[in-house]
């Protein structure tokens, strides 16, 4: 007997139009004919061979469970938001500034790895380093000058201070004068004025009567006060007029 049921690989015993087994992915139906097995796995776009509850391939983003089932892929890749289509291990979508390579995320070439936010912290940083290094430079440069000018004051006040306190020398000033005696004139009603030393001395002139032709005065000046002395020479000159040597 030949079986004649289309896809049929065999049929009931003793009948040839009553399939019991189809070929592959086909069924028996009610009638003994031969029809497409339908899979009944959401999602799944081809069941198991064979089966109709055992999914072999799920639809886009979707992989079969151990049950048969589909389940959504999950993207493993650090810092990706979306992975290549079927796939769970290659970036498609990285976060912020960084950009799929190699399957994986990295940072843009010559960016240096840093972000924006990063790199606008940096400049703000040395920004306020200069501003507290120049604050402290000023601050002790005119701390310094202070000091100086206050020394110098200092030392100006010591000096006036000690000048005023320094001891006055004392000054000896030896003055020499000559007295002049001034006998006035009878005559001519004038006054005449001679020297005594120039006048030829007089025998009888004895040098306890002879007036005071000569004195020499020694003054002795200081800063507050002075003090004079007066020194009689008229006995140091004898009747003829010479000064007398001890």
């Amino acid at each position: 007997m030949v079986c004649s049921v289309e896809n049929c690989t065999k049929c009931v015993d003793d009948t040839e139009d009553q399939c019991e087994t189809c070929g592959t992915n086909l069924k028996t139906d009610g009638a003994g004919e031969c029809i497409p097995m339908v899979c009944s796995v959401t999602n799944c776009t081809k069941c198991v061979d064979d089966t109709e509850d055992q999914c072999e391939s799920c639809g886009t983003n979707l992989k079969p469970d151990e049950t048969g089932e589909c389940i959504p892929m999950v993207c493993s890749v650090t810092n990706c938001t979306k992975c290549v289509d079927d796939t769970e291990d290659q970036c498609a979508e990285c976060e912020g500034d960084l950009v799929a390579k190699n399957g994986g995320c990295g940072a843009k070439d010559g960016g240096g790895g840093l972000p924006l936010g990063a790199i606008i912290g940096i400049v703000i940083g040395v920004v306020v380093l200069l501003v507290i290094l120049i604050l402290l430079l000023l601050f002790f440069c005119c701390r310094k000058n202070k000091a100086a000018h206050e020394y110098v004051d200092h030392a100006d006040g010591n000096e006036m201070e000690t000048r005023n306190t320094e001891p006055k020398e004392k000054v000896d000033v030896t003055e020499e004068s000559e007295v002049t005696v001034m006998e006035r004139g009878q005559t001519e009603g004038r006054t005449e004025v001679r020297n005594p030393l120039d006048e030829t001395p007089q025998d009888d002139t004895t040098q306890t009567t002879a007036p005071r032709r000569k004195a020499r005065r020694a003054r002795s000046v200081r800063n507050t006060a002075a003090e004079i002395a007066d020194i009689d020479l008229d006995y140091m000159y004898d009747n003829n007029n010479e000064i007398v040597e001890d």
